[in-house]
């Protein structure tokens, strides 16, 4: 994920929800791009696993859902990134026109999915 970078400060809010097993876990999403999310540290974090999968859910404010698989890119101090290992059809839509209306620009949205499929 070190090859990407996030888009500018969320302009939304929005809740992700992270699974694993019977772990599940909410906290405040801090920023997001194609490439990855970072959230606040749930207290709770302990994954034992560093390449484990996590079935991750962006709840959106609109009640829209964004589903993804995620794995831990780094922690620090407070926050984890989590880079997306894959995301179904719909949920692209739905990341692309999120990220366009945070950048106020749908060619920067676009510009960076262009670089994720590299």
């Amino acid at each position: 994920m070190s090859d990407h970078h996030f888009s500018s400060p969320a302009l939304f809010d929005a809740t992700v929800r992270l699974q694993q097993d019977a772990w599940t876990h909410s906290a405040p999403l801090l920023d997001i791009s194609l490439a990855g999310l970072l959230i606040s540290r749930p207290d709770t974090w302990s994954l034992a696993d560093a390449d484990a999968h996590l079935e991750t859910i962006i709840e959106l404010t609109s009640g829209d859902h964004i589903r993804l698989e995620a794995q831990l890119a780094f922690s620090r101090d407070d926050v984890l990134a989590l880079a997306c290992r894959h995301l179904d059809l719909d949920s692209i839509a739905q990341l692309k026109e999120l990220i366009s209306a945070t950048l106020g620009d749908p060619s920067l949205a676009e510009r960076e999915l262009t670089e994720l499929g590299r």
